[in-house]
């Protein structure tokens, strides 16, 4: 994959729902009345980011064309929009011209009236034009299935279009979503309908369309259609609370309407290769605010530094509840994808999934869709692998970057005779993972007993990790998995297993738990997770021979061993997410020499670094109170433009030797 600049960059907003000036909320929802402010600061952002130029994907205004206050709301967008310093491409949502024509949507469906209302407006409803060698396509979506005589004429323009388009390549705006999850899903409120949806679907396998970009939902989903990538944007200004169903905790506020890390908008890098799609969490915000810009998306040119652990379902399907005012009718199945927008943002390319999820059709389909953006997965499994998933681990050997065998060494002899057996078939690079119990060691009596099992070999025995990996026939795998526990140190920890790998020519995986010793004992908090994954990062960064995996990326608020995540229950970024992804930023131009040099204080800890002529310090407070100046000078990772209101973490000072 190719490092070089961008050509260009373009940003897409969506679903502003802007009313009038100084009358009533034209809305019953409370966060309605922000969006005025709300876009207002997304046109400020965006004229500070100076793309090439900005599509709107619809949805301009909040009240229906048949409202009397539509006038009113389509002067307020004018002069809002107006302030954008670069090319506005705008094409019209429902809430513009009216509903795809089912006679069960909730509001006047299109017209033609309707349509040519809006173009007087706002302009065409459909087009094209040309920047960078690419083609840029906008369509009326409420226009299919219509039948219309508008629609046939769109059709018949659409068609020539992309066949005129051979030689360029070719990203497509529409404001309805073909689909949400699936090709064939039901009709619902949220996509296009037959035979519109299999028509453009075929437009977009035929002409081979890099990218399409839908509004609509409020909420963030993709899809990877054949070869073209398909996004769903949030809002800029709400989101739809129907959504917040996905989360297995209380709605945020107004009931998940105002879900304020979930708003923002997208910038779309285009390199001579490729396009990277960045989600800007705008936070909501009223001002002016730089938003929490996602910069590390999965595929991105600086490899990830450290890899998770994806213990929740993260490509989990629900049945949303059926209730008006928009799928009063039936239940809609929707996939959540809210998992995926943050590995992008937080720069995490590398995750670790159980063998379940690559035997499930469902979800090896969705990890081949990842996979093709440069998502890798190690898949793990337990005990002496049968045929079955010897097969399947072969037949899907392009989707796994490394197999991880857990077993009680005891089973090990048994395991590298069946691996040997199996030499005529395509495996993957695999790694050992010992399984190990409370019941492996002798246990104290007048303790508690903690009925768990963890994986991994432990810092201690790293020496006879590596006379176990000396034993004749191990050479079947390439690594050995070890961990290391919230009570070890980090640096000196990773610092002795990179050394026995080296001395024992292995690869060495390892474990950095976040979770506490006990299953019933408290978790750390989010400053402490915040500060031991800066570790981490630093630890990966500076010792490429291991492959670190923070255990764990997502909340566990209930059941056993809690402790927080990168993200919590609704898939907003953490303290210690947003430390992830901005560390593995600073880092990325830097080489490495030299040892790391621990120092501690009252106040904290100080890790030093030096990089060519950079002199680099990694502070680590204590106390989430602002005590960085008393630890070398340095500022904070994190600050309230990057994190609404974040607190103090770790600190960070790069300069000049």
């Amino acid at each position: 994959m190719s490092n070089s600049e961008a050509l260009f960059s373009f940003a897409v907003i969506a679903d502003t729902h802007l009313n009038p000036q100084n009358t009533p909320n034209t809305s019953p929802w409370r966060t309605n009345r922000l969006a005025n402010d709300r876009t207002r600061a997304v046109v400020d952002v965006l004229n500070k980011l100076q793309p090439a130029f900005v599509v709107h994907l619809g949805d301009v205004v909040h009240p229906v064309p048949t409202h009397p206050d539509y006038g009113p709301a389509a002067e307020t967008a004018r002069e809002i929009l107006g302030r954008l310093a670069y090319p506005l491409h705008i094409l019209p949502g429902n809430h513009d011209i009216g509903d795809k024509p089912l006679d069960w949507m909730p509001a006047d469906c299109i017209s033609t009236e309707n349509v040519l209302r809006f173009r007087e407006t706002f302009g065409a409803d459909w087009g094209a034009f040309d920047h960078g060698g690419c083609r840029f396509v906008r369509i009326n979506s409420s226009l299919l299935n219509s039948q219309l005589p508008l629609e046939a004429e769109q059709k018949r323009w659409l068609e020539a279009q992309l066949a005129a388009s051979k030689s360029k390549r070719i990203f497509l705006f529409t404001h309805y979503p073909p689909y949400v999850t699936r090709a064939d899903e039901a009709s619902h409120y949220d996509n296009l309908d037959e035979p519109g949806r299999s028509w453009l679907c075929r437009l977009l396998v035929e002409h081979r369309v890099e990218a399409v970009f839908a509004g609509h939902v409020h909420n963030f989903f993709y899809n990877r259609h054949r070869s073209t990538d398909c996004y769903v944007l949030p809002s800029v200004t709400n989101l739809r609370q129907d959504y917040a169903e996905f989360f297995h905790v209380e709605p945020a506020d107004e009931y998940g309407r105002n879900d304020t890390p979930k708003i923002g908008f997208f910038v779309v890098d285009v390199y001579r290769d490729r396009h990277v799609a960045r989600f800007m969490r705008t936070n909501g915000a009223t001002d002016a605010t730089p938003p929490a810009e996602g910069r590390n998306p999965i595929e991105r040119p600086v490899p990830s530094a450290v890899g998770v652990y994806l213990r929740h379902a993260w490509a989990e399907e629900i049945e949303l509840p059926y209730n008006a005012p928009l799928d009063e009718l039936s239940r809609k199945r929707v996939r959540n994808d809210y998992g995926v927008l943050a590995m992008w943002d937080l720069g995490v390319n590398k995750v670790r999934v159980p063998f379940s999820d690559l035997a499930d059709d469902r979800i090896r389909a969705r990890m081949r869709d990842l996979h093709a953006l440069g998502q890798r997965f190690t898949v793990f499994s337990f005990g002496l692998p049968d045929r079955a998933t010897l097969d399947v681990i072969n037949a899907h050997r392009s989707i796994v970057d490394r197999w991880e065998m857990v077993l009680p060494l005891h089973a090990l002899g048994a395991a590298c005779h069946r691996l040997r057996g199996a030499k005529s078939l395509e495996l993957p690079p695999i790694s050992l993972s010992k399984l190990r119990s409370h019941g492996d060691a002798n246990h104290d009596p007048s303790k508690p007993f903690d009925h768990a099992v963890s994986l991994g070999f432990d810092v201690a025995e790293c020496e006879d990790a590596g006379r176990l990996w000396k034993r004749e026939g191990c050479d079947v795998f390439d690594g050995l998995l070890f961990k290391i526990d919230v009570d070890q140190p980090i640096i000196a920890s990773v610092s002795r297993i990179s050394d026995i790998s080296a001395e024992f020519r292995f690869r060495a995986s390892i474990c950095a738990k976040l979770a506490p010793l006990r299953s019933a004992d408290a978790p750390q908090s989010d400053h402490a997770i915040a500060n031991r994954v800066a570790e981490v990062v630093l630890c990966a960064w500076s010792n490429p021979r291991v492959e670190i995996f923070l255990d764990t990326f997502q909340d566990v608020d209930r059941g056993y061993y809690l402790r927080p995540g990168l993200i919590d229950r609704r898939c907003n970024p953490r303290l210690a997410g947003h430390v992830l992804r901005e560390l593995q930023w600073r880092l990325r131009d830097l080489a490495h020499q030299g040892a790391l040099r621990e120092s501690n204080g009252k106040e904290g800890r100080t890790i030093a670094f030096q990089s060519g002529e950079c002199r680099c310090v990694l502070a680590l407070p204590q106390s989430p109170q602002d005590v960085g100046t008393r630890l070398g000078g340095c500022s904070p990772l994190i600050t309230p433009a990057t994190a609404k209101g974040a607190i103090p973490g770790p600190w960070l000072e790069i300069c000049s030797t």
